[in-house]
């Protein structure tokens, strides 16, 4: 009995300290702390390389460490067998809000209190909203010098392949170059035109029109271009766009200079 009451009052003592513990550390300043060396999250082999890790009944686990090269931390859910192998990170699952850099709640799934950066789309899924958007100079588009046309057959300025984003969705394209049409005659009438394409489909053509007398000389329009479409998308399949210019009538003809601007805003239909 008497060993009985001393324990029990043990055990009150205990449960009455706010003590600390250290793991590698002797002097802990939180209620726990772990120490050990920094190093990088790998991406090879299996060997430790986390200060703490929550291990499943499986090879799945979730990594923390500090970094060595710089100074910041991370966390890392992966194969604890093949560190080759990231897995998904999911946050409050099952519902509820996040916030990074603030104590704010906030009205949305993600708050953000700062600037966002990302490497590719940031997505909305929800009709109207915007899936994907892409903006080409005549450098993405491998464009350098100028495209001439002097006949009723098409020549093609640009042919961009573009792989949509969702099988459900409208997509609307933009293009705008500096041109000029030159006249070789004023004894006939003259007629150039431009077409936007999506496959072999035409979704827009724009045309010029210019009367017997007016040969003119130099940059006479700038109807032809900008031009622009809307497609209405039902695949996630690769569509090739193409711009193309040509003589409808006359004896014109039409220069495309290397300085163009292309646009494709896709949006969930």
């Amino acid at each position: 009995m008497r060993k009985f009451i001393v324990l029990f009052n043990l055990f009150l003592a205990i449960s009455s300290i706010q003590a600390q513990m250290g793991i590698g550390n002797s002097n802990p300043k939180t209620t726990l702390e772990i120490s050990s060396s920094a190093a990088n999250p790998s991406s090879t082999g299996s060997s430790l390389n986390s200060s703490l890790r929550i291990q499943g009944n499986t090879t799945s686990s979730l990594d923390f460490g500090i970094m060595s090269n710089t100074a910041a931390s991370w966390i890392q859910s992966r194969n604890s067998a093949d560190y080759s192998s990231n897995l998904t990170l999911k946050l409050n699952p099952n519902g509820e809000n996040v916030t990074i850099g603030t104590t704010t709640t906030g009205s949305s799934r993600l708050h953000v209190e700062g600037n966002i950066r990302a490497t590719e789309s940031i997505r909305s899924t929800a009709s109207g909203q915007l899936l994907n958007s892409v903006f080409l100079t005549e450098t993405d588009l491998s464009k350098s010098t100028t495209t001439q046309n002097n006949s009723t057959t098409a020549t093609d300025i640009i042919s961009y392949t573009y792989t949509p984003v969702s099988s459900n969705s409208r997509i609307w394209i933009k293009f705008s170059a500096n041109y000029e049409i030159n006249g070789n005659s004023s004894t006939v009438d003259d007629e150039i035109g431009s077409q936007l394409l999506v496959g072999s489909s035409v979704i827009q053509e724009k045309r010029q029109y210019f009367p017997t007398g007016n040969a003119g000389n130099g940059n006479r329009s700038v109807n032809i271009f900008p031009i622009s479409g809307v497609f209405d998308n039902t695949s996630s399949s690769s569509i090739t766009i193409k711009v193309n210019v040509r003589r409808t009538a006359g004896d014109d003809y039409t220069n495309v200079f290397a300085d163009m601007v292309f646009s494709i805003v896709e949006i969930a239909d």
